[in-house]
């Protein structure tokens, strides 16, 4: 794994600390070339040192509320995928009941199955598991799918078996839609390193006005490092999905497996 991808997938805290780090270090190191330049050739005008120093914390501003805007417009997306995800799944079990015995009772169980898949949380909260679990699903929906062409070829002529087909093939769109956009899908990794950039910037550059006028901005330092670090660690949390402590309510999917174990034995 290289240095970018280890930023994305490294644990919350500790990119939380590396930003806290990062930060304080910046805001110190311009305070101490700062106070240096002062000491070499004296006060500065603070004009055109703060209208830079403003430049720079509202770029950094924007790059936040950027990044933000990225990470909740997949929120949202991944609660839409949710729900239709859950309504794709509901109808082609209940379209499962209209096929002839015995593939429906083997095709229903599959759901069952495929859905026990998805609700159990333990398979998506971790990097790892959640590969797995993909792979697992990946497989059931390919089986499930087998079951369908061997009715189709059976009943060829049924309008019952060909609106059960397009039930099929609406879960199989969604689950791609929902591991592509939901689990895959993360703010790109160019844009957390020119993140961290512009912040190592912005802030070495108001530490540097600290330093030329002679502030004792160490608390200061401190409680900006710990905000900043704060709202990096939420865009973070936020862009993980299902990994996060911040993650979609999966209330439907529990409920459609309480509904499908109530008429699958």
């Amino acid at each position: 794994m290289d240095a970018l991808s280890y930023l994305t997938e490294m644990p919350l805290w500790s990119l939380f600390l590396i930003t806290f780090v990062v930060v304080l270090l910046s805001m110190l190191g311009g305070r101490l070339i700062g106070s240096h330049v002062r000491k070499r050739v004296g006060e500065e005008g603070e004009g055109p040192v703060g209208s830079a120093v403003g430049a720079s914390l509202g770029l950094l501003a924007f790059m936040l509320a950027f990044t933000f805007g990225i990470a909740s417009n997949r929120y949202e997306t991944r609660k839409e995928l949710l729900l239709e995800d859950v309504n794709a799944i509901r109808t082609a079990f209940l379209r499962a009941d209209f096929l002839p015995e015995p593939d429906s009772t083997e095709v229903r169980r599959l759901f069952r199955d495929y859905v026990h898949l998805r609700a159990d949380r333990s398979n998506w909260a971790e990097r790892g598991r959640q590969e797995q679990a993909i792979i697992d699903s990946d497989a059931m929906l390919d089986n499930i799918w087998s079951h369908t062409v061997t009715v189709a070829n059976r009943n060829s002529g049924s309008e019952t078996v060909a609106l059960f087909i397009d039930s099929v093939n609406e879960v199989r769109d969604y689950n791609t839609k929902r591991v592509t956009v939901g689990l895959k899908a993360r703010i790109p990794q160019s844009i957390w390193l020119a993140l961290f950039f512009v912040s190592i910037l912005a802030m070495g550059s108001m530490g540097y006005q600290f330093g030329l006028i002679g502030s004792k901005s160490l608390v200061i330092s401190i409680l900006l490092a710990l905000t900043f670090s704060i709202v990096m660690w939420l865009i973070a949390d936020i862009d993980r999905g299902l990994t996060g402590a911040i993650t979609i309510n999966q209330g439907p999917m529990l409920e459609l497996k309480e509904e499908i174990d109530e008429s699958v034995p």
